[in-house]
């Protein structure tokens, strides 16, 4: 929400009068559009004014405070993400939000333990397709790789891609039995980013499941859930 800030964090002479040019541009011609921001230790102190200038123009709003390692490996962009607990605190301070996760957890909150790795969408509704034509599961997996240039997508995508699910997890690893694993994010490519390891827990995703268990149930006044603290 200021040429400042958008400079500290983008490093883009006047790019911040050029984005505020563009929505001005797609609010008058009528154009339906939504905002997102990452959530930052640089733009924290500027959340409600962003949040405030979607509601003006009347677009739909968004942000995510989850920030990932390179996929080198390198640490550096954590040293940008704010406290897990303000994050969580920014999110559910959203009535409707709140009342999302209630109904979200009212659906799916009868957890097993799991065997599979992988329990997203990865290899199984999603893909990605690098600049060099390798088809990955997902943009941050790249153990179980098909390269288009040998074959065609449906040989890849039906015959490779979906090892990924067949990958195993000890079933007393942390993360198989946690009852708050709805709330976290649970990523086990996210883990390895920041680990090393797919099995190793993101304690930064942990913190953030474990406080929006606490929010949520700690407004809720009456339950229907037996999710155990």
């Amino acid at each position: 929400m200021s040429a400042s800030t958008y400079q500290t964090i983008a490093d883009s002479s006047g790019g911040y009068a050029k984005c505020r040019s563009g929505i001005e541009q797609l609010h008058a011609a009528g154009i339906k559009f939504s905002l997102k921001t990452i959530l930052m230790a640089e733009n924290q102190h500027e959340f409600h004014a962003i949040k405030d200038l979607a509601r003006r123009y009347n677009a739909d709003f968004r942000f995510d405070a989850a920030i990932f390692p390179c996929l080198d490996g390198n640490q550096a962009p954590l040293a940008h993400r704010v406290a897990a607990e303000k994050a969580v605190d920014l999110e559910l301070e959203d009535p409707a939000m709140l009342d999302r996760w209630r109904d979200y957890l009212e659906r799916h909150g009868d957890l097993m333990a799991f065997d599979k790795l992988y329990n997203c969408g990865t290899g199984l509704t999603s893909f990605h397709i690098d600049a060099t034509g390798n088809l990955m599961p997902c943009v941050l997996v790249d153990t179980v790789t098909y390269n288009l240039s040998d074959g065609s997508f449906q040989t890849g995508w039906q015959e490779v891609i979906p090892r990924i699910r067949e990958i195993r997890v000890d079933k007393e690893v942390e993360c198989a039995q946690c009852d708050k694993r709805l709330l976290c994010g649970l990523c086990p490519a996210f883990f390895n980013l920041e680990n090393g390891s797919a099995e190793t827990k993101s304690d930064y995703l942990c913190a953030m499941g474990h406080h929006r268990f606490s929010t949520i149930f700690g407004l809720q006044p009456t339950g229907g859930h037996d999710v155990q603290g």
